[in-house]
């Protein structure tokens, strides 16, 4: 057994806002709080690519599909997240600050990076329909081709939430209207695969604790997805970054399978 592997790099995750209140002057006001809303749910993707990058090459054959299926699951977040943030959040702000163009730059990042992605996709879709070999190299190269541009993306947008302070009481209301919008992906993105995707790729520990209240799921249906949802794919879960529980743990393939 090689030492044991987390998913912690190759891509860094985002420290939050008010983590980072600790240290730097930040107004804890609704901007802060939905930055580090949003810092939560990127680094859910972050740790989610790293699982994939850090595994894709030590992938055995009987663990093939189960694997596929997990890549998909995190597009689907991916994808999820980033549509509802241009058919939805962004108009939104646009309307709120009447500042049309405000997040243009961050379409515009999206767009960067979207190319790489559906060739990623599409070679998961013909790997799973045996149209072609798995090959984890393969997997590393497709990866490599966009990470890097969707970490600083999911980096950047970060800081451009917490600029919209600026516009003051423009912006009244948009927490309740976000959160409208996270039950809506939620749905979209189903419990027994993004749901759970989601806690199998969120860190309770991250920043010494502070989000274990994230994501804002009601109890009962975080005690239902945590103990009975987890198991409907559980084999595709064996490569995520946390256990069931929200706890980090050694990735899957990276132990059993790195070389010595």
């Amino acid at each position: 057994m090689g030492p044991l592997v987390y998913a912690d790099h190759p891509f860094p995750l985002i420290p939050t806002p008010i983590f980072q209140s600790k240290e730097v002057i930040f107004q804890k006001d609704m901007f802060t709080a939905a930055a580090t809303e949003m810092a939560c749910v990127h680094n859910m993707l972050i740790r989610g690519l790293n699982a994939i990058w850090l595994q894709a090459p030590y992938i055995t054959e009987k663990d093939e599909k189960a694997f596929l299926h997990f890549i998909n699951v995190w597009h689907l977040l991916l994808q999820t997240h980033h549509t509802g943030e241009e058919d939805t959040f962004f108009p939104l702000l646009a309307e709120m600050t009447g500042e049309k163009e405000i997040m243009k730059a961050n379409v515009e990042q999206h767009h960067a990076f979207e190319k790489g992605v559906l060739c990623l996709i599409s070679y998961v879709s013909a790997c799973l329909t045996n149209q072609v070999e798995y090959n984890g190299a393969r997997i590393v190269q497709l990866v490599d081709s966009f990470a890097s541009v969707l970490v600083e993306h999911l980096s950047d947008e970060i800081p451009t939430l917490l600029d919209l302070r600026c516009f003051g009481d423009k912006l009244a209301g948009m927490p309740e209207k976000l959160a409208k919008e996270g039950e809506k992906h939620m749905k979209a993105m189903g419990l027994f695969k993004g749901a759970v995707f989601c806690l199998a790729t969120h860190d309770l520990a991250y920043e010494g604790g502070l989000h274990t209240n994230f994501p804002p799921i009601p109890k009962v249906l975080l005690w239902a997805l945590r103990n009975l949802g987890w198991y409907v794919h559980s084999d595709w879960w064996r490569f995520a970054p946390c256990d069931r529980q929200g706890k980090m743990r050694p990735l899957y393939a990276a132990i059993t399978k790195a070389p010595q």
